[in-house]
């Protein structure tokens, strides 16, 4: 816990700060003589708790809870007091303090205050907040606190080891948060379309993943059809993404479950587009032992000599064919991808003397997250242009055409535009721009815009004095109404509201 100390004698102070640090984990973020003085530090450092003495000169213990709770603080107050007096307890009660102890300080006694007084903070807090945080906390917080969400939990959700929980777990290709928060809004309408309820969405920290968890499933034995070719399916036609599904009972080893789901993705890289992976299908599929193709490289690295780009070509052809599209393992897949660019790479560096460091690891990289062989192939196709001519070159086909795309996005989002404007710009079909643009940053052109815009919005809500109206026409949204919609989609909350939350 975080904790304010008030008191004015010094031995007592220093007594409580030692046994504080010496006993627990807690953390004195401030330290004030009297009630003013702790007032002030309430409302700079919002903590966790106050400790403090009755008895100080200026304003006293009860003067400054009063103070307190008539400002709306209704943080936890713990009294410390050589005045045993009932008059003293009655009043601190009344307020709300949440514990009473008499100095001098024992103290076993103020160990186990602490102890009660942080057992019911959190309490409170688990009440406060909604089943998908509690949700959150349990699956992503630290591991001596999960018994104590564990079983607040299964009392709010009507969980326990005999009621079958389903969990859809989903990662998708664009990493962006605006992109994944978009797509959880996404899969809440497609699951209340479907009629699906008692779920919760839980987003997976460090992985800008989520996850979809279904209580009480066990007799209903369409879930997965219905997920599959219903709510995938519609969540497929916006962005790309790959998931895996499974079943537990209960939520007691939920983190764990979560990480098999996890690792079941990469089983995901033979399977067709849409297509849920669980732990049947990715038992059935059977992979297949393959020599790395060194001859094939050394091949092709002649050619690169050469500059002959329809060897080249053909050479990379096969090397799609007998390893990316094979049936092997995908971490092997992924393997000898990573080789064989390095030697493409290398020869062109030999031949041309010249390497971009920074583009081929920026590659390299993509070709290490790459979950489906159309992701692979795509990063590899980039190498391979880059055997005759430059990645520079490549960039400037490529990467520099989106980032253009952005640049005019950036430029013209205040004003209606489209992506036939962006492709005439660009010298190439709106077709082929809708495709690449995706590829390049795992999001639609009109979701990219559309996300781009409500950035914009959330930084003029904050730094300027416009009204809501005018935020929206600012930002490229005529219609009030629709831009109030889309905010509340993509942040979960209506401007105003927004504004409220952070205090303007």
């Amino acid at each position: 816990m975080r904790i304010i100390l008030v008191e004015d004698e010094p031995k007592t102070r220093e007594g409580i700060i030692n046994i504080i640090q010496k006993h627990t984990g807690h953390k004195i973020i401030s330290v004030a003589e009297n009630g003013e003085e702790g007032i002030r530090a309430l409302e700079k450092e919002q903590p966790d708790l106050i400790i403090s003495d009755i008895r100080m000169p200026g304003m006293n213990g009860l003067e400054m809870l009063q103070k307190m709770r008539e400002k709306g603080f209704d943080t936890g107050v713990i009294f410390i007091s050589g005045y045993s007096e009932f008059e003293y307890a009655q009043q601190a009660l009344k307020l709300h303090a949440m514990d009473y102890v008499l100095k001098p300080v024992d103290v076993e006694n103020f160990l186990q205050v602490l102890q009660n007084v942080e057992n019911k903070l959190k309490e409170k807090k688990t009440e406060q907040i909604s089943p998908e945080q509690m949700l959150w906390d349990y699956v992503n917080g630290r591991q001596e606190n999960r018994e104590f969400f564990r079983e607040r939990l299964e009392n709010k959700l009507g969980i326990n080891e005999r009621v079958q929980v389903s969990l859809l777990y989903v990662y998708p290709e664009s990493q962006t948060k605006e992109a994944v928060n978009e797509m959880i809004y996404d899969t809440r309408e497609c699951l209340d379309s479907q009629c699906i309820q008692d779920y919760y969405i839980v987003p997976v920290s460090h992985e800008n993943a989520y996850t979809v968890l279904i209580v009480d499933t066990e007799k209903n034995t369409f879930l997965k059809w219905v997920l599959e070719n219903r709510v995938v399916s519609s969540l497929l036609e916006n962005t790309d993404f790959i998931c895996s599904y499974g079943t537990a009972y209960g939520i007691g080893n939920l983190p764990e479950v979560l990480k098999e789901l996890k690792e079941l993705l990469v089983y995901g890289f033979h399977l067709e587009k849409g297509k849920i992976i669980d732990r049947e299908l990715a038992h059935s599929i059977k992979f297949e032992k393959k020599e790395y193709p060194g001859q094939l490289e050394m091949t092709i690295q002649k050619e690169i000599w050469k500059q002959d780009k329809e060897k080249i070509r053909q050479a990379g052809e096969q090397f799609v064919h007998e390893i990316i599209e094979s049936r092997m393992h995908p971490d092997e897949i992924r393997e000898y991808t990573i080789r064989f660019s390095a030697g493409i790479l290398k020869a062109g560096m030999e031949k041309n003397q010249e390497d971009d460091e920074k583009d081929s690891q920026y590659i390299m990289s993509s070709m290490l997250r790459s979950y489906t062989a159309r992701q692979l192939t795509y990063q590899f196709e980039k190498i391979l242009k880059a055997a005759f001519c430059d990645l520079k070159k490549v960039d400037i086909t490529e990467n520099d055409m989106v980032l253009k795309v952005i640049a005019f996005i950036r430029e013209n989002y205040a004003r209606d535009i489209s992506l036939s404007e962006a492709a005439e710009l660009c010298n190439v079909s709106a077709e082929y721009l809708s495709r690449l643009f995706q590829q390049e940053t795992g999001a639609k052109f009109t979701a990219f815009l559309q996300n781009f815009r409500i950035s914009i919005a959330k930084r003029m809500l904050l730094d300027s004095k416009k009204k809501v109206y005018e935020v929206a026409e600012a930002v490229g949204y005529h219609d009030q109404k629709y831009f109030v919609s889309v905010f509340k989609k993509l942040c979960g909350m209506t401007p105003s509201e927004f504004r409220k939350e952070r205090g303007v």
